[in-house]
């Protein structure tokens, strides 16, 4: 039996933990595995087969975080050296370099997922950091998978990998298990919330997911759509600032913030639109998930991974100025990536995704072929072929 080690920053929020899940899940009884998460004392919001080792508390200042990270370098060389692990696969730079730098006799597996050159570059000093690392030792891994294309040509082109040492596996989903869970009952509260029209987004409430652009062009959408409502799940940092803006623009009692949800599939049933908002993204798992559910979807042409699950051809250099009707639901070019205030007019891009929206709203043709399509395209990203893949590298 093969013993294979899994390590991720935690196991609370995020795509990350969303993909582990249906490998862990998916994985037969070949594998004993185990789940190292680097942040001890979070909570465990995803299901596993594996035990779970924690390793250290997440630190606060700079110089915290610098030793905690070497620290974590440490006990997980120690912890192999102890497991004797065949295969240990990571999540994420941070899990990545640790992973590299913990090495030992057993086989080690990167995964990316995100497109390092633009999300470095928004963490400032970290990032810097990170990608000097990146550049000197992920070459070192065995393999490095990426979760598109996109970020397996930025690998390549901006940190000197050889094309040999990625492949891409796209994320999987367990799609009869969304589709079970989507029947579950949202209370009273949370029912009166759907009543009218209603969009939905879903994401950390950070500066990457673009939140703030739905919040400005729902005073323009409620002029032609006066019923509507945009639903927006998940926690973060920026979360009094999306509030303050909705209470700026006088649209507060119809952009309701539901937090972070363990089972967000209810949700998305409800909705008439989903709605993707990112600056940037490596896959966007979100979006599968929502047309698991038949919910048609509009979505930035952000750098990466919309513009791979929307469209049968790939296309990594294209970039739109205009709305595109893709194969399986309508892209929009990227949005601005500084935040904007109440008082500043509509972009030109924010009315592009504003229109698109009300295209969907108006055009019930339209709403339902891509209501049917997005079902049909959500089948090829089942757990079932990811893990297929995964047990091919392994």
């Amino acid at each position: 039996m093969k013993k294979i080690a899994y390590i991720i920053p935690n196991y609370d929020d995020g795509g990350m933990p969303r993909v582990l899940e249906s490998l862990s899940l998916g994985l037969n009884d070949k594998y004993q595995q185990y789940l190292i998460v680097l942040i001890k004392g979070r909570d465990f919001n995803f299901r596993y087969n594996a035990k779970v080792i924690e390793i250290l508390e997440e630190g606060t200042s700079y110089l915290d975080k610098s030793w905690i990270f070497f620290k974590r370098i440490q006990k997980i060389r120690e912890l192999k050296k102890k497991e004797k692990f065949d295969i240990v696969l990571s999540f994420g730079v941070a899990a990545n370099l640790i992973n590299v730098l913990s090495r030992g006799q057993e086989k080690v597996l990167l995964s990316e997922h995100n497109v390092k050159s633009i999300e470095n570059k928004a963490w400032g000093l970290y990032g810097f950091f990170y990608n000097f690392l990146m550049k000197k030792y992920y070459k070192k891994a065995d393999q490095i998978i990426t979760v598109s294309e996109f970020i397996k040509e930025d690998l390549i082109t901006n940190y000197s990998i050889e094309r040999k040492k990625i492949v891409t596996i796209y994320n999987g989903f367990d799609i009869d298990n969304m589709i079970k869970l989507s029947e579950e009952k949202l209370n009273i509260k949370e029912k009166n919330s759907y009543t009218g029209s209603c969009l939905i987004n879903i994401g950390r409430l950070e500066k990457q997911k673009g939140q703030w652009h739905l919040i400005r062009i729902m005073p323009y959408l409620l002029k032609k759509v006066v019923d509507l409502n945009l639903i927006i799940l998940g926690d973060g940092i920026e979360k009094e600032k999306l509030e303050k803006l909705s209470k700026k623009l006088q649209v507060e009692d119809r952009v309701q913030f539901v937090g972070f949800k363990k089972n967000p599939y209810p949700y998305i049933k409800e909705a008439d639109i989903f709605v993707f908002s990112s600056i940037y993204e490596g896959f966007g798992n979100v979006l599968i998930e929502a047309m698991s559910l038949g919910k048609p979807v509009i979505s930035t042409d952000c750098k990466a991974g919309p513009r791979e699950i929307l469209q049968n051809k790939l296309e990594l250099d294209k970039s739109i100025c205009e709305m595109e009707f893709a194969d399986y639901g309508i892209l929009v070019p990227a949005l601005e990536s500084d935040f904007m205030k109440g008082d500043i007019i509509l972009t030109k891009n924010e009315k592009i995704l504003a229109d698109a929206i009300l295209k969907l709203f108006y055009d019930k043709e339209k709403y339902k072929e891509y209501s049917l399509k997005a079902k049909e395209r959500a089948l090829y990203f089942s757990s079932k072929n990811m893990v297929e893949n995964y047990i091919k590298l392994f």
